[in-house]
């Protein structure tokens, strides 16, 4: 039973919908042959990749130009994120429903399933997180002015939301709507409204920053994002490539 399917102690129907493979062909370059379960990337201060993955055994792996870095077991989800600083955190849930902050070590709270956090080019932070009460699940989110409730829209039994810095330095949210256990619409939401980006899927996205604001890499605004499709595959776009990142997947 894919873990994801596992939170939802309640009647829902469990069909399993194939999600539809994107109309942009990736070149097939598996990471040492594992299943991601979750994949999060993020662009150093140097403008650098750092890729974290989770895989089908729970283990988390970073990838960056040095290699592949076991990081720890029993890993649910992650997301990674720069802060003001440049330094790169990992946010971190555990099997166990218990999240912490990789980089600074910190516990963030006990009865989560999904914990993401980014900060804008002025530095403030947004963070999303989605909780679980055993059969029900509600999302929050905390900004400078406060924490409020995210409230699911009519027919949502959950969301998952991703925040990122886009290119302009300003807050941004990849934002899965749940109608069923297995079945879901991701959406993008920026400054240019709300767009529809896939079905039954789940994703990250990061920027190095665009000119003239951004200290972090060189030559414009680059981009990676990260799809997950559930009981499918993951993907990565960037703005040169496109790649395979695992089959078989259940979020």
């Amino acid at each position: 039973m894919p873990w994801f399917s596992s939170w939802f102690k309640r009647s829902t129907p469990k069909s399993r919908i194939r999600a539809p493979r994107p109309a942009l062909r990736p070149q097939l370059e598996v990471l040492e042959d594992r299943v991601a379960m979750n994949a999060s990337s993020i662009f150093d201060a140097g403008g650098q990749l750092v890729r974290v993955v989770v895989n089908n055994q729970n283990v988390m792996i970073r990838y960056d130009q040095t290699g592949a870095h076991h990081l720890a077991n029993k890993v649910l989800r992650a997301h990674v994120y720069r802060d003001p600083q440049g330094n790169i955190g990992i946010s971190v849930v555990y099997t166990t429903f218990k999240a912490f902050d990789f980089y600074t070590g910190t516990f963030l709270g006990d009865n989560i399933i999904d914990y993401a956090k980014a900060y804008d080019r002025s530095g403030n932070v947004l963070i999303d997180v989605t909780h679980t009460t055993g059969s029900d699940f509600f999302t929050s989110e905390t900004t400078a002015a406060g924490t409020r409730l995210i409230p699911n829209p009519p027919g949502i039994i959950a969301l998952l939301i991703h925040p990122y810095q886009d290119s302009n330095g300003n807050f941004a949210k990849e934002i899965s709507r749940f109608d069923t256990v297995t079945t879901c619409k991701l959406y993008q939401s920026d400054s240019t409204g709300v767009h529809f980006l896939a079905k039954d899927a789940v994703a990250d996205k990061a920027y190095t920053g665009g000119p003239g604001w951004s200290r972090f890499g060189s030559g414009g605004a680059r981009f990676v994002l990260d799809v997950t499709h559930i009981n499918d595959r993951a993907f990565e776009f960037t703005n040169t490539y496109s790649i395979l990142l695992g089959t078989n997947i259940s979020i």
